[in-house]
């Protein structure tokens, strides 16, 4: 069973894993077309309790050379405000009913956009910051990381390109705490979700040199006893934050050269993950960050699959 006091998010009143609040960051200039589908097809997965649309128009006092005085500018706000709304609310009504479950909400604010998106997150205190992140974008995957890195919550990055289904989710793990959340959270989806997602924990490791220990092995002796240990380690990992090992894959990576991002999302796509879920730091001894690098740069390379950063 997954453990309450260390889910990263709730459970529901019948016990169901739901997400109590989340806030949406909606731009309705900008190529954003798969966010809404992707988003409905998620909470049909992972109920949502309620939802803030949030979209950032410029500052107003960039029209003020258009209208006369500032009556005329007064009106001019609250005719766009209002445009904007109804766009906004048209645009979500494609793919939920508004009126049916009640539990939408609005907002426009005006300003930076990064800005704005924090201080609402910081506000709201959602379970989950969600935003869209383009391909070809630089400009727009960088608020999706720097959103990701400056809020206190979780996060959900929904490429363009991702596709609304969930068959596999990956889960990369340190043995960290937050990985260790990530993966309860990857366990409570899958429980309750239709299609039953098998769940993979990736875990990149660099062999120690041999010769510095004098051990009279071979490499692929030593590689064997490496990964035993891990193996160890990840079953006892698994007890522990569920209680349970049944149906959770370990696979093991050897890592041979720099990075470790790009060793995941090259098995992310190789093996066809759906979801990727993964802590927003591990065992860093960098305590100011508040992306790790890992994870800050799996977000830059990833422009097809899902990522859910946990906090």
């Amino acid at each position: 069973m997954m453990k309450s006091e260390t889910s990263p998010m709730q459970k529901g009143k019948e016990g169901m894993f739901e997400i109590q609040k989340a806030v949406v960051a909606l731009k309705l200039l900008e190529k954003q077309a798969n966010l809404l589908p992707y988003l409905n097809f998620f909470q049909s997965q992972v109920p949502f309790k309620s939802i803030d649309f949030v979209h950032v128009i410029p500052q107003f006092d960039a029209f003020h050379a258009f209208v006369d005085g500032q009556r005329a500018g007064f009106r001019n706000l609250v005719a766009l405000n209002e445009a904007v709304h109804k766009e906004m609310k048209e645009a979500v009504e494609n793919f939920f009913d508004v009126s049916e479950k009640g539990n939408c909400s609005f907002e426009i604010r005006e300003g930076n956009p990064l800005e704005e998106m924090l201080a609402v997150s910081e506000k709201v205190n959602p379970d989950l910051n969600v935003i869209g992140q383009s391909s070809g974008s630089s400009r727009h995957g960088i608020m999706a990381r720097k959103l990701a890195s400056k809020t206190d919550s979780n996060a959900l990055i929904v490429p363009d390109q991702a596709k609304a289904q969930l068959k596999k989710i990956l889960v990369p793990i340190d043995f960290s705490p937050l990985s260790g959340k990530a993966l309860q959270t990857a366990y409570a989806i899958a429980q309750q979700s239709d299609s039953k997602p098998e769940i993979h924990c990736i875990n990149v490791y660099e062999m120690p040199d041999v010769n510095v220990y004098s051990i009279q092995k071979g490499h692929k002796q030593f590689k064997e006893m490496v990964e035993s240990d891990r193996g160890t380690a990840f079953k006892r990992f698994t007890e522990k934050y569920l209680g349970t090992t049944e149906a959770i894959k370990l696979d093991l990576v050897e890592k041979m050269m720099p990075g470790i991002a790009n060793y995941i999302y090259d098995f992310a796509k190789d093996n066809k993950s759906d979801l990727v879920i993964i802590g927003a730091k591990g065992h860093s001894k960098v305590e100011k960050l508040l992306l790790g690098s890992v994870t800050e740069r799996l977000l830059t390379l990833n422009d097809q699959i899902p990522t859910i950063i946990i906090k």
